[in-house]
């Protein structure tokens, strides 16, 4: 009787090759993950980077032909509205309180200012503040836009 061999993979061969894809299989997961990693904290940066910039905007609108007070006891700004919609912002350690809302921004407050001269507290037309816990410093500087007529007046 004539045997028929046939070429094929010994099984020691085949476990190896098995070995090899899973270590291969196993670095592709761990490069994975990182870069999904990566990919959370830009998009955690991000968020943060938009949440600054419309905090930005909401102050600079805010400061506008309003009184604006700061307290440092209670270190808090409040603006008062001849319409009656009073905003009063606390700066707390890790967050930013508005009124009732919470905001997941940490500032400090660096500085306030009355007509250029820095003050301890009282009227203010301008804040100094100091966003923490970014990568980069960021800081925002808020000014009340006074006219001609406003020095006019006085």
């Amino acid at each position: 009787m004539k045997v028929l061999k046939v070429s094929s993979f010994t099984l020691s061969e085949l476990l190896v090759v098995m070995a090899v894809s899973g270590i291969l299989v196993t670095g592709a997961f761990y490069a994975l993950n990182s870069v999904q990693k990566q990919v959370k904290n830009l998009q955690k940066m991000f968020e943060l980077e938009q949440k600054i910039y419309v905090l930005e905007r909401q102050f600079f609108k805010e400061f506008q032909s309003k009184s604006i007070y700061y307290n440092t006891d209670d270190n808090a700004l409040r603006i008062e509205d001849p319409n009656h919609k009073n905003v009063e912002y606390k700066f707390r350690s890790g967050y930013l309180l508005r009124n009732a809302d919470t905001l997941g921004i940490q500032m400090k407050v660096n500085a306030v200012y009355e007509k250029g001269n820095i003050k301890k507290e009282g009227v203010i037309d301008a804040i100094d503040l100091q966003v923490e816990g970014v990568y980069t410093p960021n800081r925002l500087f808020i000014s009340k836009r006074n006219d001609a007529a406003f020095y006019m007046n006085k």
